[in-house]
């Protein structure tokens, strides 16, 4: 009778604890038997492996939306109306050589903002909290004559013949929204320069192929198109500028 009491007592126990834990499924019975199996330094490999994708992925995102701001400060196709008109007296083949020349110097001057931006901050005793307010007018300024077209262009008027350094280097390219934008990623995450030097040189690149086939580009679209395409990318720069004008404003209310 005792044995009896003392078994049905133990049988009760275990279906309490079996209620306190939950049902638990073959499968997740066996997947954490697999897992408590494993090696340490496997399950070590495993969340390094982890890891890495999840920095790769974040890299990654960064760097194409660091090409995608880069581009739209850059703005290559609301330059080809300009571009073409400004060349139009300009031979075919020496057309490239300048179009590639005055992009090259554009890279160059980028490249020099991105590179010396810290410095050139620090001897000027500016914050990037200022820079970022800074450029973010800049660029809101940039968009709305991207969005409301003028017909000199975002930047004003141009002069004629063949251009050299200005205007077509500055300010069309390396204008001031570009330059700002550049320093301004190379100064917030300066261990990142090898990234935005990648990413400035596929913008580079981009802004290069377009404007050599700006020509043939305006014929096939049409102005129509060409102007319809500068102010969206005018309208998506103002949602841009916006932004980094309030993440400034925020910084500077914070630091109060």
């Amino acid at each position: 009778m005792t044995a009896t009491i003392h078994n049905t007592g133990a049988a009760s126990a275990q279906r309490q604890n079996a209620l306190a834990r939950g049902p638990v499924s073959d499968s997740r019975t066996k997947m954490g038997a697999k897992a408590i199996a494993q090696p340490p330094a496997r399950r070590q490999r495993k969340a390094a492996r982890l890891m890495e994708a999840a920095i790769i992925t974040s890299v990654t995102h960064e760097f194409l939306s660091a090409i995608v701001l880069l581009t739209l400060v850059v703005d290559p196709f609301g330059n080809v109306p300009l571009v073409n008109a400004m060349l139009a007296g300009v031979a075919p083949a020496r057309r490239r050589v300048v179009i590639v020349r005055e992009c090259a110097i554009a890279t160059a001057i980028l490249a020099g903002f991105m590179l010396g931006g810290h410095a050139l901050l620090e001897l000027m005793h500016l914050s990037e909290t200022s820079l970022s307010i800074a450029g973010g007018v800049i660029l809101f300024m940039i968009a709305i004559r991207m969005v409301f077209a003028h017909p000199e262009g975002a930047f004003g008027p141009t002069q004629g013949g063949e251009p050299f350094i200005v205007p077509l280097a500055i300010p069309l390219i390396a204008g001031p929204s570009a330059l700002a934008t550049i320093m301004l990623m190379a100064t917030r995450e300066p261990q990142g320069m090898a990234m935005w030097a990648g990413a400035l040189a596929a913008t580079m690149a981009i802004a290069t192929a377009v404007l050599l086939s700006g020509e043939r580009l305006q014929q096939a679209m049409g102005e129509r198109a060409m102007q319809a395409i500068e102010r969206l990318m005018g309208l998506i720069l103002t949602a841009i500028a916006v932004e980094m004008l309030l993440g400034g404003i925020r910084e500077f209310v914070g630091g109060l």
